[in-house]
């Protein structure tokens, strides 16, 4: 049993063992499989880990990968696309890069329509090797041509008013080949050239001279103001004045929108530099994968900073857009003033300027309520606008009569007429029928146009006009004839920057250098500087923009410019200054209230003498009345003459002088000085310095500062030498001088000037012709007639062209051959009317073949030469031509060569046959039908002596209103028209309120007799009157002596002067 025992337990110790090794078996086999799934584990989580990298990285990229989706559709578009835009820019550049605005915009609107792209907005992008110079820079700019040639760099010259001789071998690439090389001569070197060098020339004048052989080889491209970009402009000037914190926001808030998208552009390159250099497995790269975390984060914070930034720029724009209107109305008054004739029917405004030619030999019948002067305007109204003119019912005279006899015309249209048409046509109206109100009645369309109350501007206020300016803004004021604001800016300098700041040139011959030194130095020490009379130095004045243009002014400087107004004034200058107008106070009543501005209280009372007081308010007044009668030229004076706040100081002095000391005043002295040198200096009219002297008889004299005698004077029912409101106080306080001034009315009474109750008639027509003129020039292109423009020429000057072959039909007058006339010895008058014969078909035949010339140029069949190209200016600028008034010796307008020139040798033939058959001298004649009236005077003068066989020095001129006895030879003229008062054949007569200006005079007759001590005329108590050529006052032709009675000064004062119908 023991040994069962023993073997049964070595069997089980035996089974004990397997079991042991079969567990160790399944431990190790457990402990592998153990191991086995820690490995799967770890590789199922890094599974795990890859995919959600992978899904976070690829919800990152999506808006990347749709913008470059959208980006790389834009580009592939762009580049199927490039052949039409490319065709789109040579089209543009080549048709449309001089041309306006407006035009481009149709016209690429139209290309792109029908190439079927998209319009846009292009730009010319310059790359970083720019060369930028200026042309008046030689040196510089010669050594940056050379280096922008050799290097092929892009080479921008500013400042081009001139294509430069140097640049003309580049435009013209006149190269030289070298072996592999091209060279180009620039002045006396050869340099290389490159095929990268590009040139752009800038200016910043608005009609730069191009000359043809230039404009064939360059680019002209028109980059001026735009309505948007001005709009712009004006929008951020008004808020940087109104509310600065909303611009300077709104520039912080662009600013850092543009840091922010130039910060998203450099992630966005770093996120694609990072992706593009990866290695191995982008998803196991933790540190990529941070870094794009990180990249794509910053990213889309810089995103939502733009849009917050959109968002408070919308808000600040709803702020900005409360001034958007007035930056909008703004532009488009610029851009109006640019071309405001479009405002109206183009029609409309050539008849109201005169541009249009009417049908001069149609003999039209109007109701005879209308005067035959007005024939001729109303004919050109009723051959342009035919429906106007029959829905005016002319021939209703009762319905006009109120508008035909009515002072204030304009007003007095009648209500069923005023409701059919415009209130332009209701202009036209008044200028055809009434022209003495044309004035008024431009006056009162302008301010209900404009929606003003008054086109006159406020007072000129110069301490305001400072701080409202800053120190880069130059200040031109535009002075008139005879005003000088001097001594105001000199007052303002001292209040404001002191005495010693404030420098002031006169600009003259030698002053250049000294005024661009004196420019920098006050702009560098921020002092003010006024330069005067620039339009003497009109050829300096670019330079001096130029200069201008480049200071950096310190705070406080101040530029003041002064100027007359001048055809040859750069534009860039007008362009870069602040322009206002500085002239005489208008009206008698602010031009004495200036005066005694300009003086103090101890100036008028200095001494405490009465008189001298009073004589300073009588050269206050004189000085006043001298000044405003300009407003009637050319009956008040027959030019403009520049009496000037100089001559007022000037006879102050004077004044003052005399009465220092006690002694007895010189009256007569006073007169000398103020006829002879300041006031009479510059009078070179003698029937001017005429009514200066009566002036001065009237207004300096010891009985008007005397209070008995003007008591006297009005005991006796005298009138006054002023005006019926003004008695002189026995004072010499300057208030009570004041308030007389104060109690004159607003408005000029002619009386004030000695002038007829009727001037009002006569100025009007005047003023309004000066108006009318001025708005004629003003509304001529900048380039009219520079250019060769076959399509501007023809329908510029077809309707003159016309006009003069319809003169000419059946007139063999043009192609007739005529001979220089020989010397008739037998009489002197005869061989002037030979003489004006021949000169006015020689005229007529120079001005058939100018506009034949013309006319073939039109055509094609002529070269253009530089006498055709004047001529054509001048007719489409609607001036007559320089050659055309040499040859006449005369001032013909346009339309008075037309209308009067082809007629005038059939009345010459007639006064040609009355010559040779000697009954000239027994016939009425009329001088105007003459072109050199005074030489015909001459003739009699010489025909006279020869008769009565003495010589001319012992003739003298005299004229009657009778058959003159003494007379050998006499002629009588008829015709004549005399304004500024009337003749009845007896006497002179004042004119009345509704008095015409001009009136017909009797036949008057004219002779040449031997000199006698006894008056020539026969007559006593006369006054000699001069006659002109024509109203505007030029020329003389002779003097008439008419009966006048005592008071000589009172018909001078009128202005009456005869002239030649």
């Amino acid at each position: 049993n023991l040994r069962k025992t023993e073997s049964k337990k070595n069997k089980l110790e035996n089974q004990l063992n397997s079991v042991g090794t079969k567990v160790n078996k399944l431990k190790e086999k457990f402990q592998l499989h153990t191991t086995e799934a820690a490995k799967l584990e770890a590789e199922v989580t890094k599974a795990q880990n890859t995919i959600t990298a992978a899904e976070l990285l690829i919800s990152q990229l999506d808006g990347e990968h749709t913008r470059w989706n959208s980006q790389m559709s834009e580009i592939e578009n762009e580049l199927n696309t490039l052949p039409l835009r490319a065709l789109l820019a040579a089209a543009f550049i080549t048709y449309l890069s001089a041309a306006p605005e407006d035009r481009r915009r149709h016209c690429l609107e139209v290309w792109t329509a029908q190439s079927g792209l998209q319009s846009k907005n292009y730009c010319i992008i310059f790359k970083l090797s720019t060369i930028v110079t200026d042309i008046y820079d030689d040196a510089n700019f010669m050594t940056s041509l050379e280096l922008a040639v050799r290097f092929g760099k892009i080479l921008i010259i500013r400042e081009m008013d001139g294509v430069e001789p140097a640049l003309y071998p580049l435009l013209r690439r006149d190269l030289i080949a070298q072996g592999p090389r091209y060279m180009v001569q620039i002045g006396e070197k050869f340099i290389d050239y490159s095929e990268d060098f590009r040139l752009f020339m800038a200016t910043r004048n608005p009609a730069p001279f191009i000359p043809p052989d230039a404009a064939s080889v360059i680019t002209e491209v028109n980059f001026t103001t735009t309505r948007a970009g001005l709009r712009g402009q004006i929008l951020a000037l008004t808020i940087q004045q109104e509310k600065p914190e909303l611009e300077t926001e709104k520039n912080r808030l662009l600013q850092i929108e543009e840091e922010k998208k130039i910060q998203l552009a450099k992630l966005e390159e770093t996120l694609l530099e990072t992706l593009a250099t990866a290695q191995g497995n982008i998803l196991e790269n933790k540190e990529l994968i941070d870094s794009l975390n990180e990249t794509k984060a910053s990213s889309s914070l810089i995103q939502d900073s733009l849009l917050e930034s959109h968002r408070l720029q919308a808000c600040l724009d709803q702020e900005r857009n409360a001034y958007l209107s007035l930056a909008e109305s703004a532009s488009k008054m610029y851009f109006i003033n640019c071309s405001y004739t479009n405002m109206w029917k183009i029609s409309e405004w050539d008849v109201f300027t005169g541009s249009i030619v009417g049908e001069i030999f149609t003999k039209e019948e109007f109701p005879s309520w209308i005067d035959k002067e007005r024939h001729g305007a109303l004919a050109i109204l009723k051959t342009t606008f035919p429906d106007l003119y029959q829905s005016l019912c002319l021939k209703d005279s009762d319905l006009w009569q109120s508008f035909l006899r009515s002072s204030h015309s304009e007003q007095e249209i009648p209500l069923s007429i005023r409701k059919k048409i415009s209130p332009f046509q209701q202009l036209l109206l008044i200028q055809a029928l009434r022209p003495d109100r044309l004035q008024s009645a431009m006056v009162a369309f302008a301010t209900q146009t404009l929606g003003m109350k008054e086109l006159y501007p406020p007072p000129l206020n110069l301490h305001r006009l400072y701080t409202e300016t800053q120190e880069w803004e130059p200040v031109l004021i535009i002075i008139s004839p005879g005003a000088d604001p001097s001594q105001e800016l000199a007052d303002l300098a001292a209040k404001t920057v002191g005495r010693e700041s404030y420098h002031e040139i006169s600009m003259g011959q030698g002053q250049a250098d000294v005024a661009l030194d004196t420019l920098r130095e006050c702009a560098r020490n921020g002092e003010w500087l006024c330069l005067k009379n620039l339009h003497l130095v009109t050829t300096w004045l670019p330079l001096r923009e130029k200069e201008l243009n480049v200071l950096q002014p310190k705070a406080g400087f101040r530029l003041w410019l002064t100027a007359e107004v001048h055809a040859r004034f750069p534009p860039i200058l007008l362009q870069s200054t602040l322009k206002i107008t500085y002239e005489s106070p208008p009206g008698m009543k602010k031009n004495l209230l200036r005066t005694y501005e300009s003086w103090t209280p101890e100036q008028i009372s200095k001494g405490s003498n009465p008189s001298r007081a009073q004589a300073l308010f009588c050269l206050a007044w004189f000085h006043a009345v001298c000044q405003e009668r300009r407003n009637y030229i050319p009956q008040g004076w027959t030019k403009f003459y520049e009496f000037s706040l100089s001559d007022l100081r000037a006879s102050y002095e004077i004044i003052d002088r005399l009465f220092e000391g006690g002694k007895p005043f010189d009256w007569e002295f006073v007169h000398g000085l103020l006829e002879s040198a300041i006031y009479g200096g510059h009078i070179d009219n003698p029937f001017d310095l005429r009514i200066l002297r009566s002036y001065l008889e009237q207004f300096f004299n010891a009985q008007l500062l005397s209070s008995a005698s003007a008591t006297q004077r009005r005991s006796k029912g005298e009138t006054s030498c002023f005006t019926p409101l003004i008695s002189l106080p026995n004072s010499f306080i300057l208030l009570d001088y004041r308030g007389i001034i104060e109690n004159l009315p607003e408005d000029d009474r002619p009386a004030f000037f000695g002038l007829p109750a009727n001037i009002e008639r006569s100025s009007q027509r005047i003023v309004s012709s000066q108006v009318i003129s001025q708005l004629r020039v003003l509304s001529r292109s900048v380039a009219t007639g520079l250019k060769f423009d076959r399509e501007l020429w023809s329908n510029g000057l077809s309707p003159i062209l016309h006009l003069w072959k319809k003169i000419n039909q059946g007139s063999s007058l043009i192609h007739q051959k005529v001979e220089p006339p020989t010397e008739i010895q037998d009489s002197p008058i005869h061989s002037f009317i030979v003489l004006e014969q021949f000169n006015c078909i020689l005229l007529v035949q120079n001005i058939h073949q100018s506009l034949a010339a013309l006319s073939k140029v039109i055509r094609g069949s002529q070269l253009l030469t530089p006498e055709v190209q004047k001529l054509a200016s001048a007719l489409l600028n609607q001036e007559c031509s320089v050659w055309w008034c040499w040859r006449c010796c005369s001032r013909f307008g346009l339309t008075e060569v037309s209308r009067s020139e082809s007629p005038e040798p059939s009345c010459r033939e007639r006064w040609v046959e009355r010559a040779a058959s000697q009954a000239l001298l027994s016939d009425i004649l009329d001088l105007a039908e003459l072109l050199h009236p005074d030489t015909f005077l001459n003739a009699l003068r010489q025909e006279t002596a020869r008769s009565m066989g003495c010589s001319m020095d012992k003739l003298i001129f005299v004229s009657s209103w009778s058959q003159i006895a003494r007379a050998k030879l006499q002629i009588k003229v008829g015709g004549l028209q005399l304004e500024g008062c009337s003749y009845d054949g007896v006497c002179l007569s004042e004119n009345q309120h509704n008095s015409p200006s001009v009136s017909a005079v009797p036949t008057c007759y004219m002779a040449w007799v031997l000199q006698i001590p006894a008056n020539p005329s026969g007559m006593t108590d006369t006054i000699s009157l001069p006659l002109y050529t024509s109203s505007e006052r030029v020329k003389v032709v002779t003097h008439i002596c008419f009966p006048c009675g005592l008071n000589l000064n009172r018909w001078i004062q009128t202005g009456a002067a005869l002239f030649l119908k």
